[in-house]
């Protein structure tokens, strides 16, 4: 019989023997600090699919390609708008057909621009949500930490009272055994709840590093979709102006200004690339945290 066996079965017959014998003898020794059960944590996988989930969804919005295609669109017709009256400007003076088709054109812009400013209210509205439920999960990992630590206080209590009775010096020589090796096992619970207190606040930190990253980018697209609805006020302006004067010289003075708009919506666009950048490699630290955890070796 293999030792393992042997023990098995000295433990089953020394049970049994418990079982036919005086029940007190059976009982464990009130001597011995009994540590509060142990604190389940959250499931990791579970938690990291649902931030990831939700990371996902606030950097692809239904509405956004949509939207950037039609700024690309704008942006070329009003490439378009600038070489046709620097064409026509050239060649004399400006009949009033081209004025107006060049009126409708300002107006076909402004239209656009009034349409994709007009689907903010949704984008935020799902990206609320979804940043909600991205800051619920930071309230999850500090509930963990929480639980972790409240099981350390509780192995730390018991081992000092541990401490306290060990020092009796009429303590039985077996009670002193159980309670050392108790002892001992509730030192290495600690060492092992340490570790995944680390873990957790590493966790914690890139976590936040993640909100304040979506916090960043919800302010930029605030001010992307800003520009849109000036964009559309701007150009809504020069169409009717066109269509009550006919003074073609506005449309070529607000060109400039156009120029430089469309420049700053350049600028907002890239910064809102670079933001997106930014979330995906924190996500990837996300879940290089989570792998860490889930890996057989923590």
């Amino acid at each position: 019989m293999g030792q393992r066996s042997l023990l098995a079965s000295t433990i089953l017959a020394v049970s049994l023997g418990f079982g036919l014998g005086s029940p007190a003898k059976a009982q464990l020794s009130p001597q011995v600090p009994i540590p509060l059960p142990r604190a389940q944590e959250e499931p990791v996988a579970p938690l990291g699919g649902q931030l990831n989930e939700s990371v996902a969804a606030t950097q692809a919005d239904p509405a956004i390609p949509e939207i950037l295609e039609a700024l690309d669109l704008n942006i070329s017709a009003i490439g378009q708008i600038r070489q046709m009256v620097e064409a026509l400007s050239a060649e004399g003076p400006i009949g009033v057909p081209q004025v107006q088709e060049i009126r409708e054109r300002f107006a076909t812009i402004a239209q656009s621009f009034r349409t994709i400013a007009d689907l903010a209210p949704e984008v935020f509205t799902r990206r609320q949500d979804e940043l909600r439920d991205i800051k619920t999960i930071g309230d999850r990992i500090g509930f963990n930490i929480a639980r972790v630590l409240a099981e350390i206080e509780s192995l730390t209590r018991a081992n000092e009272e541990i401490a306290r009775q060990v020092a009796s010096p009429n303590l039985p020589p077996l009670e002193l055994e159980k309670l050392e090796f108790t002892r001992t096992v509730n030192a290495s619970i600690v060492q092992n709840l340490e570790t995944s207190v680390r873990w957790w606040n590493t966790f914690a930190d890139v976590h936040g590093d993640l909100v304040a990253s979506l916090d960043s980018q919800t302010e930029k697209l605030d001010v992307f979709f800003h520009f849109l609805r000036e964009n559309a006020r701007l150009y809504e302006s020069v169409s009717d102006t066109l269509g009550v004067a006919g003074e073609i010289t506005v449309a070529l003075s607000d060109l400039e200004t156009m120029r430089d708009v469309i420049g700053r919506l350049d600028e907002i666009q890239s910064d809102l690339i670079t933001s997106w950048q930014e979330v995906t490699t924190i996500m990837d630290q996300v879940n290089r945290q989570l792998e860490l955890r889930m890996s057989p070796g923590m």
